[in-house]
């Protein structure tokens, strides 16, 4: 079992690492990766819901559990870019 766990929070982290430069994309230039933000708010919710919202110390290591309260932060930000960006078409 330990092993599996291993593998897999080296697979979470690594995933963390794909989003991380989705993110930098996105703050680089918000207008025209706009459509990314969504895939920010979710993964943002699903992981900071699993997490943070739904604890069981049993599932999680602690060290995943204060980026959960940080992914919360990013969750209210994402959720004001997309508001303060309107939609594509009023951009233009």
């Amino acid at each position: 079992m330990g092993k599996i766990r291993w593998v897999v929070e080296r697979t979470i982290a690594l995933l963390l690492l794909v989003f991380a430069a989705m993110f930098y994309r996105v703050a680089t230039d918000p207008v025209r990766n706009r459509e990314l933000i969504l895939y920010g708010i979710g993964l943002t919710t699903a992981y900071s819901g699993d997490c943070v919202l739904l604890p069981d110390h049993h599932r999680h290591s602690f060290m995943w559990v204060p980026w959960a309260w940080a992914d919360l932060v990013f969750l209210v930000v994402f959720v004001v870019a997309w508001n303060k960006l309107g939609s594509p078409a009023a951009s233009r």
